[in-house]
């Protein structure tokens, strides 16, 4: 495996020994800025954003922001996509639903 200081080439954007190597050192075991609290204003607000292979809800919950995975509990079902504002996030699959805060 390559050093990190040195240049990319074309096979590291393919290479699953790299990708697995950036998981590790990049993505998990830190924090991570992934949105600023005034894009999330009012109460429901959402958006979803990846980070490494997960993807993340962050909603404003009554003036606190939380982050949660984005997935059914029992399917593994994406719950919600882009941003917006709900009262209640319904999987699509079972559709049973959660009052968001």
């Amino acid at each position: 495996m390559k050093n990190y200081r040195d240049p990319l080439s074309r096979f590291d954007y393919v290479d699953k020994t790299h990708y697995r190597k950036e998981l590790s050192q990049l993505f998990h075991g830190g924090w991570h800025l992934v949105a600023f609290v005034f894009e999330l204003p009012s109460e429901g607000d959402f958006q979803v954003v990846q980070l490494g292979k997960e993807s993340i809800i962050l909603i404003n919950e009554g003036g606190h922001m939380s982050a949660f995975l984005n997935v059914c509990r029992h399917r593994g079902h994406p719950l919600l996509e882009g941003n917006g504002n709900q009262e209640y996030i319904t999987c699509p699959y079972h559709q049973w639903r959660s009052r968001t805060p």
